[in-house]
């Protein structure tokens, strides 16, 4: 009895080393989505908009400049489209437009080229220039990660100051992961915050 027992001591540990944990698929499902999502968005954006936005306005003086709601249609459809976004993701943004157009309903027509409110950041990242993350895609990393059956909080880092968060939805129909909205996520202002 003895020997058995100092033979169980001795193979203990070698029997929890053997265990390792299974990699979770869903995390690797919803990292790929977003370095797809990432590589998609970063291909667009050489292509650019071929349709207009906005419509009216400079160089016509008799007209207030407005959304252009077909062209707005079309962009929502092909963000749609894409399959990245979630029917969440796609209304924030239609509602985006919707504040755009109300405050320049209040601006009166001009001769002058003037800039329209909201226009002049990128509609899907809280940004003017998403190309300083975007040309590091290859560096990208996941900070934090976080989900509970079919919603996940994704941190993903870029550089030493750029952290965005990645909000995901599980699609049951199409049993793929959509984001839902994305913003910065500021380590430092945590720490700012704690204290």
């Amino acid at each position: 009895m003895k020997t058995v027992s100092i033979i169980l001591i001795f193979l203990l540990p070698f029997t929890c080393l053997g265990q390792q944990a299974k990699p979770d698929p869903e995390k690797t499902a919803i990292n790929k989505t977003i370095i797809s999502f990432l590589k998609w968005y970063k291909a667009r954006l050489k292509n650019g908009m071929t349709y207009p936005i906005a419509q009216g306005g400079y160089t016509d003086t008799t007209t207030q400049t407005r959304i252009d709601w077909n062209g707005v249609k079309t962009y929502l459809n092909e963000v749609k489209e894409s399959g990245y976004f979630s029917t969440v993701f796609v209304n924030n943004i239609r509602h985006n437009f919707e504040g755009i157009d109300s405050i320049m309903a209040k601006i009166s027509p001009s001769k002058y080229s003037t800039k329209i409110p909201g226009m002049d950041a990128d509609f899907i990242f809280p940004t003017y220039e998403p190309e300083s993350f975007l040309d590091h895609i290859a560096e990208a990393k996941t900070r934090k990660f976080y989900r509970i059956y079919k919603k996940a909080i994704v941190s993903v880092n870029f550089s030493r100051y750029t952290n965005l968060i990645f909000t995901l939805t599980k699609n049951v129909e199409t049993r793929k992961w959509e984001i839902d909205d994305i913003g910065y996520d500021d380590p430092q202002l945590y720490k700012v915050l704690k204290n």
